[in-house]
């Protein structure tokens, strides 16, 4: 089994928890924010369809400098397009993901900014922390947008006070 593999089942695990908080937004909420400073509910909700897709293709270099990337603003305005681009992401993540034996997936991998150095790692250190753990903390995050608009807020890794996700149907 290479390294790969774990992180592979976890993404894909984790998948399904995701689709259901996207699918939980409602379609009258997509220019909301809770502070100024804050994503709207559709950038925030592309954001997350577009994380596996954009940081796996990132991994495929071994320096990234954050002073050339742009970063998304981009704005989803209904759930079949934040839906179609988490499949577009998932499907280049696992493309991505596929190419990489246990020689790349422990290789080197740096996050600078011109010079300065802000990140030294590997490349499956990486894609754990800035793919999966940034995967799960923007989703957390949705689910605190979709209380506030009193949105259905489904149980991820336990029950929420909308479902129990442990109770048997």
């Amino acid at each position: 089994m290479q390294p790969r593999d774990s992180f592979i089942q976890e993404l894909e695990q984790e998948t399904p928890n995701t689709h259901r908080v996207l699918s939980s937004i409602p379609e009258a909420s997509w220019d909301w924010r809770p502070h100024e400073k804050a994503r709207t509910m559709g950038q925030l909700a592309l954001h997350i369809a577009q994380i596996p897709g954009a940081l796996s293709q990132l991994s495929l270099m071994d320096v990234v400098d954050t002073s050339v990337i742009q970063t998304d603003t981009e704005q989803a305005s209904s759930l079949t397009e934040v839906l179609n681009t988490l499949e577009s992401s998932l499907k280049t993540a696992h493309e991505v993901l596929a190419g990489f034996d246990e020689a790349a997936w422990l290789a080197n991998w740096q996050l600078v900014n011109g010079e300065r150095v802000l990140i030294r790692t590997t490349r499956g250190g990486f894609l754990r922390v800035a793919l999966l753990n940034h995967w799960y903390h923007h989703r957390g995050q949705l689910t605190a947008y979709l209380r506030s608009v009193g949105a259905f807020v489904p149980g991820i890794a336990g029950p929420s006070a909308d479902e129990n996700t442990f109770e048997l149907t």
